[in-house]
């Protein structure tokens, strides 16, 4: 993903990756596509350093509401939080098999102002059953 000529160019990246943004197929009982997520997450930080940012909005809706309501004071706080620049999406899906389990791991990440897919990847991994 960092390699790719569009996503370096950008002068910002901020990513966001929302709950409905990860889509499980249901015959894959007892996976996590977070898990995944944040193995990548985690990757393209060690990998990027500072270059890529990823924002978790929901860890701090409850602080941010109670900031804006007046109930707690936080110096810099402001009415409109950063934007994401683009969004990721993760889809697993599943084949089952006799013996085995296929699963493709599916990731595209898209330019939220245009709404161009700037870049996608995906990975095959078969399991025996």
């Amino acid at each position: 993903m960092r390699r790719d000529e569009q996503v370096a160019g950008k002068p910002s990246k901020l990513i966001l990756l929302e709950p409905d943004g990860i889509t499980v197929d249901p015959k894959l009982h007892g996976y996590d596509a977070r898990i995944l997520y944040n193995e990548l997450k985690s990757k393209l930080n060690r990998v990027a350093g500072g270059e890529f940012k990823f924002i978790d909005r929901a860890a701090v809706s409850a602080e941010r509401a109670r900031q804006l309501g007046g109930q707690v004071k936080t110096s810099g706080v402001s009415p409109v939080t950063a934007g994401a620049d683009m969004i990721l999406n993760i889809d697993l899906i599943a084949l089952q098999g006799g013996q085995t389990t296929t699963v493709q791991y599916n990731f595209k990440l898209t330019d939220v102002t245009d709404g161009i897919e700037l870049w996608a990847d995906n990975d095959l991994i078969v399991k025996r059953n």
